[in-house]
């Protein structure tokens, strides 16, 4: 008897927390989805229009088993856009930003072009067939090369994206200033050569980026014109003795 209270009353639980969890999908399901896009080019106004309608099939979905990979997978073409993010909004409303992928830098290897976006993510690859413009302005795409080989690690590569948008915000523009990044991994060191003349090297490159990048800036202001187009003038940033700022110099190799 007393086994066969325990089996009951196990069954009982069971069937309780079915009914509860069963009760929650049907209180908290999706009935609102609402989708921002945010554009550059103008160019993917049609495939944005095909991830929403995919977004809206998410409707009806429970908000408590909703996953990353559940709303990521509704984005129509991936290689042009993505899903900067999304938000759950109790009981029944989930908020999509879909955004552009706007090409940004480009490892070359053996006449081929790996292009990646501002995050540092791969997408797409292509024959080089003699440049490598982006197609939003028709300027150039920044190169990023290694010390040693021509491509670099995943996560390099998300750090170059990092250290472009930190540029980005300093300096106001980026490819149209910026022409190759050199990766000295040995060193964890980056060199940036800009299309006037003067280098950029950031020591540590990968920590304290967007404070590095500010110091720099600073710097290049005040920097004469002569200076900036002097292809041996190099500003060196990297963290302070007390590690309280980054410091960044300017100085001439002849």
């Amino acid at each position: 008897m007393k086994y066969i209270r325990k089996v009951t009353a196990l069954v009982l639980a069971i069937i309780f927390c079915a009914a509860i969890v069963i009760g929650l999908g049907v209180i908290y399901s999706v009935r609102n989805v609402n989708v921002e896009f945010i554009g550059y080019s103008g160019m993917y106004e049609e495939e944005f229009g095909k991830t929403k309608e995919n977004l809206n099939k998410l409707k009806g979905t429970g908000m408590l088993f909703l996953s990353d990979g559940d709303v990521q997978n509704k984005v129509s073409d991936d290689s042009v856009l993505a899903v900067a993010s999304y938000e759950r909004i109790y009981p029944c409303t989930v908020n999509v930003v879909v955004k552009e992928r706007v090409e940004c830098f480009v490892s070359l290897s053996e006449g081929v072009a790996y292009v990646y976006d501002e995050d540092g993510e791969f997408m797409r690859s292509q024959r080089l067939n003699g440049d490598y413009l982006n197609p939003y302005d028709g300027s150039p795409d920044v190169v990023v090369r290694g010390e040693i080989s021509d491509t670099l690690s995943a996560e390099e590569y998300k750090n170059v994206g990092n250290l472009l948008k930190s540029f980005k915000t300093s300096f106001g523009v980026l490819r149209k200033l910026v022409d190759v990044v050199t990766v000295y991994s040995s060193l964890s060191s980056a060199n940036i050569a800009l299309r006037s003349g003067v280098s950029i090297l950031v020591y540590e490159w990968e920590q304290n980026v967007a404070e590095k990048i500010a110091a720099v800036y600073g710097c290049y202001c005040a920097l004469s014109d002569g200076e900036r187009t002097d292809k041996n003038g190099k500003i060196t940033v990297a963290d302070s003795a007390g590690g309280a700022h980054p410091v960044a110099s300017y100085e001439v190799l002849r």
